[in-house]
């Protein structure tokens, strides 16, 4: 079987990636303190949510990320057939 590397660049990238999701649940939940005028403890109390919310942030941006994979290889693969021709 292949051993299957991932270097310790990727590993810093998507752990600055999930930081930026979490940063922005964060502030999610920041805004929706002030909205609704609710008690400060909240920010605390509904740290899971805020968690669970950060990883579904951070798994749209992984479905995103590999679309526009596709997307780029199924062009460059049209790319090498036209320039065969």
């Amino acid at each position: 079987m292949k051993d299957i590397i991932i270097t310790r660049r990727r590993q810093l990238t998507e752990l600055l990636i999930f930081c930026f999701c979490l940063v922005i649940a964060f502030a999610l939940n920041i805004w929706a303190i002030i909205s609704y005028n609710a008690p400060w403890i909240e920010l605390y109390s509904s740290f899971f949510y805020m968690l669970i919310f950060a990883i579904v942030i951070y798994a749209l941006t992984v479905a995103l990320r590999l679309c526009v994979f596709a997307i780029r290889g199924i062009f460059r693969l049209q790319a090498k057939k036209q320039s065969k021709s």
